[in-house]
C-alpha cells in the first residue's frame, strides 16, 4: 500500500480527531512555555533557544540551550557554592548575619531594603506580563546599592519576610538562562567582595 491509499483509507472522523490532537498538544506547549516563564527553570530549553537566537550564539549547541557559555560555565561553579548559604549564619545570605552583626555595622534603612526586593522581584518577570522579561542585571543593580554584607544580610531578610522564601535559592530557581547566570555569578562576587559590617 502506498501513501496516497493510505490517506484515502483515513476515516474522516479519524482526520478530525488527529486535528483536534494536535491543537490540544499545541494549546498544552504553550501553556507549558509560559507556565515555566511563571515558574522558572521548567522553560530553560526555550529560554535558552531564544537567549542564544538573540545573541547570535557561539555555536549550534549554545544556541538550544543543550550546553552553557563558557562564562555561564563559571558561573554554574560559583553558584554551586551557594545552594546552602542561607543555612550558615556567616554567610551574607543567611538573614542570621544580619541578626548577629555588630552595633554599629553599616546598613540600609527599612525603605531602601523594600525598594530593592521589589527590584529583585521584578525582575524575575513577576511584574511584567507571564515573566517573559526575565534579566537577573537588575538584581545586580538592586544588590548594588547594599555597602556591605550586613546590608545584603538584611535585604535576604526582607526579601524572606515579603515573599516567603530563600532569596539565593529563589534567584537560583529564576535566573536559569546563559545571561542571567552569568549576572548571578556577578552578584555572588559582588557580595563577596564588601566589607562584612562597615
Amino acid at each position: 500500500m502506498n501513501f496516497k491509499e493510505a490517506i484515502s483509507k483515513i476515516n474522516p472522523k479519524t482526520a478530525e480527531g488527529i486535528g483536534i490532537l494536535i491543537v490540544v498538544v499545541a494549546v498544552v506547549i504553550l501553556v507549558v512555555y509560559y507556565a515555566g516563564k511563571l515558574l522558572g527553570p521548567v522553560s530553560n530549553l526555550l529560554s535558552g533557544l531564544g537567549s542564544g537566537l538573540q545573541s547570535g550564539g557561539s555555536s549550534l549547541s549554545t544556541t538550544l540551550g543543550i550546553t552553557a557559555t563558557p562564562a555561564a560555565q563559571a558561573a554554574q561553579k560559583l553558584i554551586a557554592t551557594m545552594v546552602n548559604a542561607s543555612a550558615n549564619p556567616k554567610s551574607p545570605w543567611s538573614p542570621s548575619f544580619y541578626d548577629s552583626a555588630p552595633a554599629g555595622s553599616t546598613t540600609i534603612d527599612q525603605a531602601t531594603a523594600d525598594s530593592i526586593c521589589q527590584q529583585i522581584w521584578d525582575s524575575s518577570g513577576f511584574g511584567s506580563f507571564l515573566g517573559v522579561n526575565i534579566d537577573a542585571s537588575q538584581a545586580l543593580a538592586a544588590i548594588k546599592q547594599c555597602p556591605t554584607q550586613t546590608a545584603v544580610s538584611f535585604v535576604v531578610k526582607d526579601f524572606n519576610t515579603q515573599y516567603s522564601t530563600d532569596l539565593m535559592g529563589w534567584m537560583i530557581k529564576q535566573y536559569t538562562s546563559d545571561d542571567n547566570l552569568v549576572s548571578l555569578g556577578q552578584i555572588i562576587t559582588y557580595v563577596n567582595s564588601l566589607n562584612p559590617y562597615n
